[in-house]
């Protein structure tokens, strides 16, 4: 069966032609928010061979396309991309928040398959998180389990997201700059070659991860840690998170004795996953 997953970011939608753990033809395009352009965009990947389309995104979701909110595309909560895939071409559509999709894979091919408990983290534009409890992918009462994104980085102002969204992080270094462009990678080249604001960034960065991997541990007790996205690529940005993450143990008196790995499939798990999902319509 040949799947054509998609993986809609906050920064890039990803898509590939996806059979078992193996990706054929995979691209990417700057993620467009409007449902009409998405579902032209999609249009232009179809193919013969596809048998199945398969979406991974942020939000939370029903099998049947509904969505329980913080999704990638504001739209795509008055517009129904699972049905509207459905009539368009009469396949089965499936979709599934991206970091749960990325756990699914790891689960099935990667650094979970002998794991029962484990928390996945997804360091993109924003934090994306999944639980496994038990062998099994933990969704909550209202699909919204793992929501640490959503715990506090500071409570006087309360904020959350602020520290730890890269589009935001990088959003505000351009505009103190007035520089044409900017990104996390951008801004890590900067902070590397001495530049204070840049080294205050992902200093904070850091620590906002950090406090969510503490939650995690805390919370669900997992075997294991895994983070994947773009931004656990950077050795050097993956090994700030860490030392901030150990010091908190430090504090509260918790041994480091729960290993914070990498994705096997790196950031073809949400893809790979999405190809995984059940509860097919």
């Amino acid at each position: 069966m040949m799947i054509l997953a998609i993986d809609i970011g906050g920064t890039y939608t990803k898509y590939g032609y996806v059979r078992g753990s193996e990706i054929y033809d995979k691209g990417k395009w700057d993620t467009i928010f409007s449902f009409e352009q998405l579902v032209e965009k999609i249009e232009c990947l179809m193919r013969g061979d596809v048998d199945r389309i398969a979406i991974s995104s942020g939000g939370f979701w029903e099998p049947d396309g509904i969505c329980r909110g913080y999704e990638t595309i504001g739209e795509m909560r008055s517009h129904n991309l699972v049905q509207t895939m459905k009539k368009k071409y009469a396949l089965p559509v499936t979709i599934q928040n991206d970091a749960r999709c990325a756990l699914l894979c790891e689960r099935a091919y990667g650094t979970l398959r002998s794991i029962r408990n484990a928390a996945l983290f997804v360091l993109g534009s924003s934090v994306g998180s999944a639980v496994l409890v038990n062998g099994t992918l933990y969704e909550g009462a209202h699909k919204k389990s793992g929501m640490f994104f959503k715990m506090p980085e500071r409570t006087e102002p309360y904020t959350y997201e602020q520290a730890a969204n890269t589009v935001r992080q990088a959003r505000l270094y351009q505009e103190q700059f007035a520089l044409p462009d900017c990104n996390m990678r951008f801004i890590e080249e900067q902070a590397r070659s001495g530049e204070a604001a840049a080294q205050n960034i992902l200093k904070q960065y850091a620590c906002a991860v950090a406090q969510k991997l503490l939650y995690a541990r805390l919370t669900y007790d997992p075997e294991r840690i895994v983070l994947g996205g773009g931004i656990a690529n950077s050795d050097a940005i993956l090994s700030d998170i860490l030392e901030e993450y150990r010091g908190l143990l430090t504090i509260i008196d918790e041994p480091d004795d729960i290993p914070v790995v990498r994705t096997a499939f790196g950031e073809d798990s949400n893809l790979i996953g999405a190809a995984l999902v059940q509860g097919i319509v």
